[in-house]
């Protein structure tokens, strides 16, 4: 009988010979006799001291039937030529014809769903491919082109790491176990107020929701996100819009940050790079325009030598990315330089922040956080900090149109 070694007499088996073979799913038994094995062990103890070859066949038949359905699962197109043999092995004459015909069927029937369900899948994706949205690698993205009712007339991209995603009010708390959690006080202040449906956020499922803090909640995950600049900044140019007695645009944020991350982390190709790239086409994928980039990030390389000698041309080569994957050559970026306290290497801060006022290219802008107040850990900006920042951020905006 192929696949047992024989021991002692034909009939008698030890399982520790059984051998079923991988690279097929065909099992003929030669023999209908009883057959006795020596010493069960292992999955067949429950037969007791002998088994049938209905029953020994029983769990052959079943093993098979579990790794053909394996092999459909991991390939299915690759297995299909396999049934009519697979069919010819079910309908050998034995006891158990029964209960294999209805693994048969069962097979048959998983195998005519699928087929069908691929089928249907690839003329659906098909019909909207050209209403999925590209990615900059060339790809396409797994979500619908389809926007909120509410999408914004003028979008801004919020990026870079925990000060622009935000920290302001988040307070280290000690409890009487002796733990400390980090929680966000949830104060908002009155500079983030604005009309209803007059600020917009694109949310962590691409979604269209009233803008609100923490903004990053759902993007920068992991962390405690509270008070950014972002909505303040919202807030601030919709205010100074109506002082110039024009119809305020609506305002789409959409917020990217990710805290703790370097800028060889933001590199073209890079996983933060892609969404970045993919939630700003998004928010514009049925109308609405970029107006500019909020880049906050540099302090998470100013731990490493290497890193600060990378950081201008790095730096340098994802504003070119971003613009390039954009279709914006003109594209204005504000950037903000780092500030932090009682760092253990001033020199590498600094470095950082004169390749930050350094970058030369055209509509690249630069406001300073150096000076502004900062939380106990000495580098996340406080929540008036944040305020301020916003407020001039929103200033360095709008400057920037009345030059244009």
């Amino acid at each position: 009988m192929e696949g047992y070694v024989q021991k002692h007499h034909p009939n008698e088996l030890d399982l520790d010979d059984l051998r079923l073979p991988s690279s097929t799913f065909y099992f003929y038994p030669q023999q209908a006799q009883r057959a006795s094995f020596v010493e069960p062990r292992g999955p067949f103890q429950f037969f007791g001291d002998a088994a049938t070859v209905d029953e020994m066949e029983f769990i052959v038949r079943a093993w098979h039937s579990g790794a053909f359905i394996s092999r459909f699962l991991s390939s299915p197109w690759d297995a299909a030529p396999s049934i009519v043999s697979v069919a010819q092995w079910f309908s050998e004459t034995t006891p158990s014809v029964d209960l294999a015909s209805l693994f048969l069927c069962i097979s048959l029937a998983f195998l005519l769903l699928f087929s069908l369900h691929r089928l249907y899948f690839r003329r659906l994706q098909s019909r909207l491919r050209k209403t999925l949205i590209p990615m900059a690698d060339g790809s396409l993205s797994p979500h619908l082109n389809i926007c909120s009712s509410q999408t914004p007339d003028q979008i801004f991209i919020l990026s870079g790491q925990s000060n622009m995603a935000g920290r302001g009010g988040v307070e280290s708390k000690h409890y009487k176990d002796g733990s400390v959690l980090k929680e966000w006080d949830h104060v908002v202040p009155p500079e983030c107020d604005a009309e209803k449906g007059s600020i917009w956020c694109l949310n962590g499922k691409l979604d269209w929701v009233e803008a609100c803090e923490p903004m990053h909640h759902d993007i920068d995950l992991g962390k405690v996100c509270g008070l950014g600049p972002g909505l303040v900044f919202a807030a601030s140019v919709l205010r100074q819009w109506k002082g110039l007695k024009e119809s305020p645009p609506s305002i789409g944020l959409v917020p990217c940050a990710i805290g703790g991350t370097q800028i060889k982390e933001w590199e073209k190709g890079s996983k933060l790079y892609e969404q970045m790239i993919h939630r700003a086409k998004y928010a514009i994928a049925n109308s609405g325009t970029i107006k500019a980039l909020l880049w906050y990030q540099g302090e998470s390389d100013t731990c490493s030598s290497i890193n600060v000698k990378e950081f201008p041309q790095r730096l340098k080569s994802l504003f070119m990315n971003i613009r390039r994957d954009l279709q914006n050559d003109e594209l204005p970026i504000i950037q903000v330089g780092i500030t932090a306290k009682h760092h253990p290497h001033p020199e590498w801060l600094e470095e950082v922040r004169c390749a930050q006022m350094a970058v030369n290219l055209p509509g690249v802008y630069y406001v300073d956080a150096n000076g502004l107040a900062l939380l106990e850990d000495n580098i996340h900006l406080t929540m008036h900090s944040q305020v301020q920042l916003g407020k001039w951020l929103a200033d360095c905006y709008l400057n920037l149109l009345q030059d244009c």
